[in-house]
């Protein structure tokens, strides 16, 4: 349940997607769950631990289906934490989970909505991170997204595609939205070039930053390569981007290449090369760029680039490696983006999981192919292992992470490893804040009827203003729970969890809570 908790889906519901006479019967699920949590220190302090006694009632509702055309599912819980003896605590909840996905035209267009409602955790306020009881430095976050895709099929000339989208996010204590728009195109040369090749591509974001104005990220890239001898091509390029920081008197930023080099295609599946870029005098120095693509397997594929971008040094890396019972993948990126834009894509997908809080491990299963796709009533879901946090403005965000999953027997387990460093777009001595996380999970079925969970969370924090640490704390977080299916439709849940804050810039302090509770499917 901890690697669900954390991936609320993004997305949904616009009603020309479910008029579709191609779905079927949907898939309707209900539970209710009813509970009683104990938390030794529900302030989360030092000294003068407040014991609280919380009693849970959660109801959800779903339903989803998956059609030839049209794909959907919604989800909706309503959360009421009821404290005992500080009244004063109590809280009502609202989570919805909602995404279609919609082709027409043989699939040439693909569009997709979505809408949710969830919790969302700020690093800067005293924060409960096991969210059984306190629900401190947690706000409500509303996320739009939506996305068109346009694909042409691939002829003698060119293949074409184009797309645009868009998020917005509305946070329940912050006075403005947080936004995000984007569009772009890919061009590549037709089939019928076969000793040569070239692509033209270019995409445009604009950015609302909250509390800036309107920021900017447009980019433009080609690529021209013919055959010279075995599989060596000499390749032309040139790239261009411009950055608007969206801060009052504060200039855009523009970088401008064009480079040479050569290229190595052993295989249509496969290709390394390098080249040489000039940069404008007033924007920097020369330099030699890199790129690869490799793919020996269907089960194994990479690629990776070196180049500059308006900040200096950019690096790009993915690689994707799966089997009958391992799913596992790095990644390491480097984006401009604001909360809402960041909201909807910083996951790795590992798993394909049922759409409901009440999932554990066991319930989840491997994707054996790309083909394999989720099913009415599931998800792909992920390990993040770094705090989805509420940022306002517009930052350029470096993240790397590795994320795997193994399922053997009765067993299944997550590993996930991950490292943030998030900045002002230009560097200043503005806002910096570095997150590292390590996330684990086992969970092994002990009986046909009974499954038990292990997990162990760490995460170290640290966030600089001016040049001064404001925030600096290692969280450290063990649990275990038991679930026991009583019937078909009643299982029973027991948890325990222990969390120690190593603060270096305030007082530490731990927390033991347990936790019961009985849900009733329908």
């Amino acid at each position: 349940a901890m690697l669900l908790r954390y991936c609320p889906g993004l997305a949904i519901v616009v009603t020309c997607f479910v008029s579709s006479p191609v779905l079927a019967q949907p898939l309707l699920q209900a539970s209710v769950l009813a509970g009683v949590d104990t938390t030794d220190n529900a302030t989360l302090v030092s000294t003068d631990e407040q014991r609280q006694t919380v009693l849970r009632l959660e109801p959800e509702i779903g339903i989803a289906d998956t059609g030839a055309d049209t794909s959907y599912r919604l989800t909706y819980r309503f959360q009421n934490h009821n404290y005992k003896p500080d009244s004063k605590r109590n809280k009502n909840s609202h989570f919805v989970d909602a995404y279609a996905t919609r082709s027409l035209l043989d699939d040439r267009i693909q569009a997709s909505a979505g809408y949710a409602v969830s919790q969302i955790r700020n690093t800067l306020a005293t924060t409960n991170v096991n969210g059984i009881a306190g629900n401190s430095g947690y706000q409500e976050a509303q996320l739009w997204q939506s996305s068109v895709l346009f694909d042409t099929p691939r002829n003698r000339y060119f293949d074409f595609e184009s797309h645009v989208d868009g998020q917005m996010s509305v946070l329940e204590d912050q006075k403005s939205n947080s936004e995000s728009f984007g569009a772009g195109i890919d061009l590549q040369s037709g089939y019928g070039l076969d000793r040569s090749y070239w692509m033209l591509s270019g995409s445009g974001r604009v950015l609302d930053g909250n509390s800036q104005q309107n920021a900017l990220n447009n980019q433009a890239n080609a690529v021209t390569a013919t055959h010279v001898a075995s599989d060596i091509f000499v390749r032309l390029q040139g790239a261009y981007e411009f950055v608007e920081t969206g801060k009052v008197a504060e200039k855009g930023e523009e970088f401008k290449s064009a480079g040479a080099g050569l290229e190595w295609r052993p295989s249509r599946r496969s290709h390394f090369g390098a080249a040489y870029n000039w940069v404008p005098e007033d924007q920097g120095d020369d330099f030699i760029s890199g790129e690869y693509a490799w793919q020996p397997s269907a089960r194994l594929s990479t690629e990776g680039s070196y180049t500059k971008r308006f900040y200096g040094d950019a690096y790009n890396f993915q690689a994707k490696h799966a089997t009958k019972h391992t799913s596992t993948l790095l990644s390491y990126s480097e984006t401009v983006n604001n909360f809402a834009f960041a909201a909807v894509s910083n996951v790795q997908l590992l798993l394909i999981c049922p759409n409901s809080v009440r999932a554990t491990l066991s319930d989840c299963r491997i994707p054996t192919s790309d083909q394999d796709k989720p099913k009415a009533g599931e998800s792909l879901v992920g390990v993040p292992v770094v705090v989805n946090d509420i940022v306002d403005g517009v930052k350029l965000v470096k993240q790397a992470s590795i994320s795997s999953a193994y399922q053997q027997g009765k067993s299944t387990y997550t590993l996930g490893f991950a490292s943030l460093r998030r900045s002002d777009v230009v560097e200043t001595a503005g806002a910096i804040v570095r997150q590292h996380g390590v996330d684990f999970a086992w969970n092994i079925l002990l009986t046909s009827v009974a499954n038990l969970g292990l997990t162990a969370t760490f995460t170290d924090v640290t966030e600089k203003t001016g040049g001064q640490n404001t925030l600096a704390y290692t969280d450290r977080l063990y649990g275990t729970h038991l679930v026991y299916q009583v019937n078909a439709h009643t299982s029973v849940t027991a948890r325990y969890a222990h969390l120690y804050r190593d603060d270096k810039t305030n007082e530490d302090y731990r927390e033991n809570s347990v936790s019961t509770a009985i849900v009733v499917k329908f």
